[in-house]
């Protein structure tokens, strides 16, 4: 009975096309990503040079390698979750429905995971972010020559 009704039979869920592009579409948005990851920390590094004594931060090759190995496994994981969506969704078509179900279980798990690590990055990298750039400027900073117009335009409403 359960050899007639294939239920011992293994059957390719992906096409083997949808695979490879899957994996291509893993590869570009991975690099894409890290590119940008790689770019921003530039740029980051070369704002921050502005707030205090006009000094860029540098960083020695172990800390460089650092953070590209940790964007590089970001980029990375995000892009394979980004291909994973990709290929399980195109594959769904013309599916039965227990497969049909199998595949939004597994759709909607990485999508949880996706979200939860994301809000838990976004929250790590705005705090890291924070100390950053507030630890060297809390002996510079000046709010009264930085920022005049803000505290004039604050204490003229607070009188009115």
């Amino acid at each position: 009975m359960t050899i007639t009704k294939r239920y011992l039979s293994r059957r390719s869920v992906i096409e083997p096309r949808r695979l490879i592009s899957g994996i291509i579409l893993w590869i570009t948005f991975s690099y894409i990503l890290y590119a940008f990851f790689y770019l921003y920390r530039e740029a980051y590094r070369i704002l921050t040079s502005g707030f205090y004594d006009k000094m860029l931060l540098v960083l020695d090759k172990k800390e460089n390698f650092l953070h590209n190995f940790f964007y590089a496994a970001l980029a990375s994981s995000l892009g394979y979750m980004f291909s994973l969506r990709f290929v399980l969704n195109n594959s769904i078509y013309g599916q039965p429905i227990r497969t049909r179900t199998f595949i939004r279980r597994t759709l909607n798990d990485e999508g949880f995971f996706t979200w939860s690590f994301l809000l838990w990055f976004g929250k790590l990298a705005s705090m890291l972010g924070i100390s950053y750039t507030m630890f060297p400027l809390q002996f510079d900073i000046d709010f009264l020559k930085e920022f005049p117009l803000l505290l004039n335009t604050t204490t003229n409403h607070c009188f009115l």
